[in-house]
């Protein structure tokens, strides 16, 4: 632990609550009551040692003040998990609301640009541009699900025969037109082949597609993601590497929190939620796999994950 993991007035602010209902704050209240208690009745102890009674009378207070402190430290920590479980539910019921009319709108869309006489140039162009937004909410929308499922504990993984690599080049061929719009090359290191394996494959692309946007997006111009893939006695090793901003080092303790974007994110403007990250390592944690980061400052960063997989022979 670190003299920021102390910082308490900054947790309460965080959890928004007052520093008297603040778990953080009343566990070091607690903390000296206790030191101060186990002195004081030492002292009782030793001084009145001819009077018990006295001694008996400092047990009870200090137990008593313990007691008061606890049942305040329980009912804070009860006011911080229902506001938690309020906001999921609302998440969750906004979500669900929110996604028939999106799916509503993009057929709507889909289907006036499917037919060129419904569609003049100049219409057409608008539509083009409501559809972006709308697939970017619906996306927003599909990632708030994920997580309230996460976090609910409805999160189930469907593993199935596939091939990562196979995975991967279709990922690339899917993103090489935003790359080249950026000014950013993507380059693939595997071997020329790799054994069939066992994933989930909806998930799995959805890690592998989150990475490499990130990787793009934060790359600067003119430079190259390398994305490596290899077997590593019976794990499947991924890895995705940048040249650009890098992570700062305040950043790194919470990169995979929900809702957290860098600093970097802001100077750079570029898009998200804050969720994919979270959301990519429940997958690579739910298939027992593992996944993290390295990082340097306005150097490179690395973003790999790994996968337990059984090779199909």
């Amino acid at each position: 632990m670190t003299l920021s993991d102390l910082n308490i007035s900054a947790q309460c602010r965080e959890f928004k609550v007052e520093l008297w209902a603040c778990p953080h704050f009343l566990f070091v209240v607690m903390g000296f009551v206790m030191v101060s208690a186990i002195m004081a009745t030492d002292y009782v102890s030793q001084r009145y040692t001819d009077q018990p009674e006295i001694s008996a009378l400092v047990v009870l207070g200090v137990t008593a003040v313990l007691f008061i402190i606890s049942h305040i430290i329980v009912q804070s920590f009860e006011r911080v998990a229902r506001a938690a479980r309020a906001q999921a539910e609302f998440i969750a019921i906004v979500s669900h609301q929110l996604r028939s009319p999106l799916t509503a709108i993009q057929w709507f869309i889909e289907s006036l640009q499917a037919d060129p006489k419904n569609c003049p140039p100049p219409f057409c162009e608008n539509l083009s541009v409501i559809h972006e937004h709308s697939q970017r909410m619906m996306k927003l929308v599909n990632e708030l699900l994920e997580v309230n499922r996460i976090e609910e504990g409805r999160f189930v993984l469907k593993a199935t025969p596939g091939s990562l690599l196979e995975l991967t080049k279709q990922c690339i061929r899917d993103w090489a037109y935003i790359a080249s719009q950026m000014q950013v090359r993507i380059e693939l290191k595997a071997p020329a082949v790799i054994p069939q394996s066992l994933f989930d494959t909806s998930h799995t692309r959805w890690v592998v597609e989150n990475l490499i946007n990130n990787s793009i997006h934060y790359a600067r111009p003119d430079t190259t993601v390398r994305i490596r893939l290899e077997e590593r006695a019976g794990e499947l090793f991924w890895s995705a590497t940048n040249q650009g901003t890098g992570i700062a080092s305040k950043d790194t303790k919470r990169i995979f929190e929900k809702f957290f974007r860098g600093s970097e994110s802001s100077k750079l403007q570029t898009e998200g939620s804050g969720l994919g990250l979270f959301i990519a390592k429940s997958i690579i944690q739910a298939a027992g796999g593992k996944i993290g980061f390295a990082s340097q400052e306005n150097q490179e960063t690395t973003f790999w994950f790994t996968l337990p997989t059984t090779i199909i022979k």
